[in-house]
């Protein structure tokens, strides 16, 4: 008898093959769960409810762990909404808020972007409007002494040392239309190694800017590049900025040796059901896709609709792997909140984790191997068993047959079987693949998966 073993799950979530050329040690299927820094399965903590919001509420952002929301009315907070500061903004037109596209920090204070009920974009720093009638972009981003701002063709810049003021010492704007032939839209700002990348829809434009608006030079433009959500833009690992685009979710790597900036397929292993997603959502929903990073473990979220894609990457131990969280929440905002993640979805504030951070709750976890052909793909073996290294209750599943992939459940464990006994099969077939399944409300994980077979040598 054989023994093939499954180490660990280190390469994560990979679609980009059929399940049965995927190699071992990728998944399938892979959800509600994530990579650890050893490789193992560990099952995703649930999105607690903390509390609900009062109506008229709007946004979230979080600054030295206070929640900040926003709205026109009279602050309607209470004692239940711990950690929790309201701003009552007074909006240029006088009409209520709709919805909040942006925000950035400057020296220690909030600079926030509304679009209000009548269509037209209002800034606001330190809770007063910013009357600058140049200043109407709807993205902004805090860079050395200045705020940028885009609207269409324009890059706007506020003057030196003072957000506030967009027609002083320092201030102006970049025409991007007269840097591009074909004056393409910005529509992100990202600090990309001391530069500031600008997104555009099918461009990055990478710009050295510096206090004096004489001396800002376009450095690099980068084509066939660019992003369908502006929040889905953000600051990853050592200097790499991500964001998601039309083929999935790209990096602008580290620069090199050239000093030059480069475009990475990071999201490639999941790149196809990123595609599917966003042909399935539509524009309007793709467009407020996000993105966040964990404050502790460093994993990168994309939330896009109501599923979150999951990047677990610990450079030591080499492992690079994404997952998937179906939450069944759809956020509008989400934040870092000390060392977790919190989420406003409609006037409901969620923490993952909950309050204690230790909070798991029932949702399925699951993930399921590629068909494994273990030794030769033409080849009949006889599988007579399995193993399964893991903590918690899952349910084993297994499917022999690529071209019919139903599962049948042979076993549920509550604890590794190298201690309590293999579970038994008695089935043939050249492929093999294993479901496992989790529903406890509590901490699980498996480490590895092992098959114990006769056959499959080449005659």
């Amino acid at each position: 008898m054989s023994f093939f073993l499954i180490e660990d799950f280190r390469a994560g979530l990979d679609v980009r093959k059929a399940a049965d050329t995927s190699p071992a040690g990728t998944l399938t299927q892979f959800e509600n769960a994530h990579v650890s820094s050893g490789g193992e399965v560990q099952k995703r903590l649930a999105f607690d409810s903390k509390y609900t919001l009062p109506a008229n509420t709007f946004g979230l952002v979080t600054l030295d762990n206070v929640i900040y929301v926003f709205g026109t009315i009279v602050d309607p907070l209470t004692s239940a909404h711990v950690n929790t500061t309201y701003v009552r903004l007074t909006t240029s037109s006088g009409a209520l808020l709709s919805k909040m596209v942006d925000w950035d920090v400057y020296d220690g204070l909030l600079y926030v972007v509304f679009e209000l009920a009548d269509g037209v974009v209002d800034h606001f720093y330190n809770g007063v409007l910013v009357t600058a009638a140049a200043n109407k972009g709807r993205f902004v981003k805090t860079f050395q002494t200045k705020t940028y701002s885009v609207i269409e063709k324009t890059l706007n810049f506020s003057a030196t040392g003072d957000t506030t003021d967009w027609t002083g010492t320092g201030s102006g704007f970049i025409n991007l239309a007269q840097q591009d032939a074909r004056g393409v839209d910005a529509v992100g700002l990202e600090v990309y190694f001391n530069r500031l990348a600008v997104f555009g829809r099918r461009v990055i434009y990478i710009w050295n800017l510096d206090v004096d608006p004489l001396n800002n030079a376009l450095e690099q433009t980068l084509q066939q590049t660019g992003t369908l959500a502006s929040r889905s833009v953000a600051q990853f690992g050592n200097g790499d900025v991500l964001y998601l685009g039309d083929s999935g979710l790209r990096s602008l790597r580290a620069r090199d040796s050239s000093n030059a900036a480069a475009v990475s397929d990071i999201g490639s292993p999941i790149d196809p059901l990123l595609v599917a997603a966003i042909q399935a959502a539509g524009e309007a929903t793709t467009s407020l896709a996000q993105a966040i990073v964990e404050p502790v473990t460093g994993r990168f979220w994309l939330i896009l609709g109501n599923k979150v894609y999951v990047l677990s990457y610990f450079p030591g131990p080499k492992i690079t792997a994404w997952s998937t969280y179906t939450p069944g929440i759809t956020f509008d905002h989400v934040a870092v909140l000390g060392n977790s993640i919190i989420g406003r979805a409609g006037d409901v504030v969620f923490t993952l984790g909950g309050t204690s951070g230790v909070v798991y709750d029932t949702s399925k976890t699951q993930i399921t191997t590629p068909f494994l052909a273990i030794t030769n793909p033409s080849t009949q073996k006889v599988f007579q068993g399995i193993d399964v290294a893991c903590v918690g209750t899952w349910v084993v599943g297994v499917a022999l047959d690529p071209f019919n992939p139903i599962y049948e459940t042979v076993a549920t464990i509550t604890d590794s079987t190298y201690r309590t006994g293999r579970i038994e099969l008695g089935g043939s077939g050249t492929h093999i693949s294993v479901q496992l399944t989790c529903t406890d409300a509590s901490a699980a994980s498996v480490a590895n998966v092992g098959v114990h077979y006769t056959g499959g040598e080449t005659g």
